[in-house]
């Protein structure tokens, strides 16, 4: 007669379930899992049955490869156990949204290349390192960071375009650390051929020496390095339309407005730029600012927020400083004070409010920002002049081919 299955049957038996829809190819999903379901019901020696057969169909497909047998990628074999671990990580949504019984081996194969790569042969996504350069050297043993700016070709059929953008970039496991991957803006040179990113890099110990950041500081020049994704910002609006427009960056941030703000200039609109750092030295591109400012007098002013000067100051007083016209440098962060002052004091309430504005930065710095102009009456659904569309791979790939 049957006999009901103990705690520890159960147990073990979920746990097959769940090994089967990681490892088995559909042709075989279907019928293991009957198996394994089965077992709930059947008495203890059926259940023994069931799972010697399972395990030795998971053991031929553990050799690979998985989940991509039916189109062919890797070519290579990989460890089932070792790619299924991967794609959990990277793909938990996927795992979520499919049913349980029917993983579909070519959207994940074409959701992999295009992530993490590891069912590619070699990954078509990746980038080789062309240039670097020393933007900003540390200035302390500790506490301060280095920033390069860091020239990368793009590969055949690469897909990038936008007045900005955004790229993961893929660093190899290191230090019992896994899926490395990281966010960078990214600027495309006038023949969408290469790209830079502008990275900060920090010295010393973990944390910062097993981030992204630190190994591109490492890469050698030549090497490559794997960028599995983009995602252009669009303008929300047609930028000639934007009379007034509003810029605030933090740090590195400045790099993503780069590339707007020339635009932006030679449309015509009048631009305001409110830029946050600790100290003067580490303003980042100063001297194209500059050059933007004696181009355009009359539509462009920059105003540095420092908040460790060299000597102390008193918040929002005048720092001394080599500004050239159109420029100015204050003590202190950014602020609702600073915002309200350099937007509102020029452009009016009105004005202040119906312009457009670009806010770049860490998270946190970028909510901060928003709520200061908030407090204006600016709407950041409907004055954000960049938005972000959904990612993409950085190659397209056809399905059922490696990426």
């Amino acid at each position: 007669g049957e006999s009901t299955p103990t705690k520890h049957q159960r147990k073990k038996a979920r746990r097959l379930r769940e090994v089967l829809r990681l490892r088995a190819p559909r042709f075989l999903t279907g019928v293991s899992l009957t198996l394994a379901r089965s077992t709930l019901l059947d008495p203890p020696f059926a259940m023994g049955l069931s799972m010697a057969v399972v395990g030795v169909l998971a053991s031929c497909v553990d050799r690979g490869p998985w989940p991509c047998l039916e189109s062919g990628c890797p070519r290579s074999s990989v460890s089932c156990e070792d790619l299924g671990s991967a794609c959990r990580a990277f793909f938990r949504d996927i795992w979520l949204s499919l049913p349980s019984a029917d993983l579909e081996g070519r959207r994940v194969q074409d959701e992999c290349s295009a992530t993490c790569g590891l069912c590619s042969d070699p990954p078509a996504s990746h980038c080789t390192l062309v240039s670097r350069e020393v933007l900003m050297e540390a200035h302390e043993p500790s506490g301060t960071f280095e920033v390069q700016r860091l020239t990368f070709a793009l590969p055949a059929g690469a897909h990038a375009s936008g007045p900005t953008a955004h790229v993961k970039v893929r660093a190899p496991d290191s230090g019992g650390q896994r899926n490395r991957v990281r966010a960078y803006s990214m600027r495309l040179d006038s023949s969408n051929s290469s790209f830079t990113l502008t990275v900060k890099i920090y010295p010393g110990g973990p944390p910062h020496t097993r981030g992204t950041s630190a190994y591109l500081g490492g890469v050698a020049v030549g090497s490559q390095v794997h960028v599995p994704q983009t995602r252009a910002l669009r303008w929300a609006t047609e930028p000639t339309r934007a009379s007034r427009v509003g810029l605030i960056a933090f740090g590195v941030g400045i790099a993503e407005c780069m590339e707007p703000l020339e635009f932006l200039l030679a449309a015509g609109v009048e631009v305001r730029l409110v830029y946050g750092n600790r100290h003067e030295r580490q303003i980042l591109y100063r001297r194209e600012l500059r050059e933007l400012l004696q181009q355009y007098p009359s539509t462009f002013a920059v105003r540095h927020c420092l908040s460790r000067p060299d000597a102390p100051h008193e918040p929002d007083t005048e720092v001394e400083s080599e500004c050239v016209a159109g420029e100015r440098a204050t003590a202190g962060r950014a602020n609702a004070g600073v915002v309200a002052e350099e937007f509102v004091g020029s452009w009016g309430d009105e004005g202040a409010r119906t312009a457009y504005y670009v806010v770049v930065g860490t998270g946190r710095m970028e909510h901060a920002a928003w709520e200061w102009l908030a407090a204006l009456g600016v709407s950041r659904r409907d004055n954000d002049l960049l938005q972000g569309v959904r990612w993409q791979p950085l190659v397209p790939h056809a399905r059922g081919r490696n990426a």
